[in-house]
């Protein structure tokens, strides 16, 4: 008999335990619902590739300690080139995309220079592909918040001068050639390194506006035959930085 209310109770707890499990179920059922689509989206979002095309206009200048050691004055003023190219990104989930992109860049920088007559307004304009191997997007809703490194490879560059006549013309020499042992012109680096950061709005599934930020860390200018040309001076501390504003479209 003993055996027997103890069973009873036993059984009587059991069934108290089993109606709370399903009632406390039921009120958590929605949230575990929305809890599993969210994760079901994310694990379908991990690795899905997606990529296109980009284009826009950049605004850049020069800064650093030794602007006036090249230049008449240590100022920059900042000038309009255009940039495009292609890119990829790659979801690791609903919030985090890694993207990868190669452009070509054409930049140009406001500098004074002087002569015989005075000084005067120039401008360098150079032309690079640009590798962003990574950067890590984080999106809110429709807007995007990215950041990563940045090289680029320099293609060719100029910088405008005067003649004895006053004449224009592009002196192509800031590019730098083998022979050149700096003792007339500093020429500019062929490999240049920093970061870039920015912000995008997604306008559609396919088009994405976007502005961005870059600021070089390693120097414009190349210096290594200080030694040679019996200067002091081993290293010129002069970098870009700028802002961009592009179109994206996502084929």
């Amino acid at each position: 008999m003993k055996v027997t209310k103890n069973i009873l109770f036993l059984g009587l707890v059991s069934l108290l335990f089993c109606h709370k499990m399903v009632v406390a179920q039921d009120g958590t059922k929605d949230k575990g619902d929305d809890s599993t689509a969210f994760f079901v989206d994310d694990i379908l979002a991990v690795g899905r590739v997606s990529w296109g095309m980009k284009a826009g206009v950049n605004y850049t200048n020069l800064h650093g300690k030794d602007m006036a050691y090249l230049f008449s004055n240590d100022e920059s003023t900042y000038k309009v080139g255009f940039q495009g190219g292609v890119f990829v990104r790659t979801a690791l989930n609903k919030r985090f995309t890694l993207g990868h992109e190669l452009m070509f860049n054409q930049r140009k920088f406001g500098v004074l220079l002087s002569d015989d007559g005075g000084d005067y307004s120039s401008r360098i304009a150079t032309g690079s592909i640009v590798l962003m191997p990574i950067n890590v997007d984080y999106a809110v809703g429709r807007v995007h918040i990215y950041a990563g490194p940045y090289v680029s490879t320099l293609l060719y560059a100029d910088i405008q001068r005067r003649d004895e006549d006053g004449t224009w013309f592009k002196d192509k020499q800031i590019y730098g050639s083998a022979g050149d042992d700096e003792s007339g012109n500093k020429y500019l680096q062929k490999m240049e390194m920093g970061f870039n950061t920015g912000i995008a709005y997604q306008l559609n599934r396919r088009f994405l506006l976007g502005l961005n930020y870059t600021q070089g860390l390693s120097s414009m200018f190349q210096y290594a035959s200080s030694y040679d040309v019996g200067d002091s001076k081993d290293h010129i501390r002069v970098f870009s930085r700028g802002f961009s504003f592009s179109l994206a479209y996502t084929l």
